[in-house]
């Protein structure tokens, strides 16, 4: 009986030993899609793509301007975007004074300049907001699952910053 107990006690060793080797694997393999996924998402926020779509979503309050200007002044001196000019889609969605009302008619023409875009072939969403928050997240909301999408930030020192991709 004591031999029965000798072999089991190996046996589970070896066993043990034997299961370390797939654990191994499965963590390289996850640190590999991590940094494919990091390296993905990095050229993401850095190349627009071949075919960009900018849409500027500007929510005017009383007596301002619009943005699209600025965002497309500072777009073209951008050198990632000096050969894009003629292949940039550019969507301009304006607001007057939202309201919690205007939700669904913001949401419609949201997905109507979405669509649009996704029509001429855009290769990747470029997002300007001003606004509130809750334009935003419904900005986020809709583009959740398309083409991936970078969203723009107005910079501290002029111009704009890409802070990365919504989606991926």
């Amino acid at each position: 009986m004591d031999n029965f107990w000798i072999v089991i006690d190996q046996s589970s060793q070896i066993l043990g030993i034997l299961s370390f080797i797939p654990i191994i694997y499965s963590a390289w393999i996850l640190g590999h899609i991590k940094r494919k996924r990091k390296k993905l998402l990095d050229n993401i926020r850095k190349t627009p793509g071949d075919k960009p779509g900018v849409l500027i979503i500007d929510s005017i309050r009383a007596g301002g301007e619009s943005i699209h200007s600025q965002v497309e002044n500072w777009l073209w001196q951008q050198p990632q975007f000096k050969d894009k000019q003629t292949t940039t889609e550019i969507e301009i969605l304006e607001f007057k004074e939202l309201t919690p009302n205007d939700m669904i008619d913001i949401n419609r023409r949201l997905r109507q300049s979405v669509g649009k875009l996704q029509s001429k072939g855009v290769t990747q969403y470029l997002i300007f907001i001003r606004g509130p928050l809750a334009l935003a997240i419904v900005v986020g909301c809709v583009l959740a699952n398309h083409r991936p999408s970078v969203i723009y930030q107005q910079s501290k020192h002029g111009g704009y910053e890409s802070w990365g991709a919504i989606n991926d």
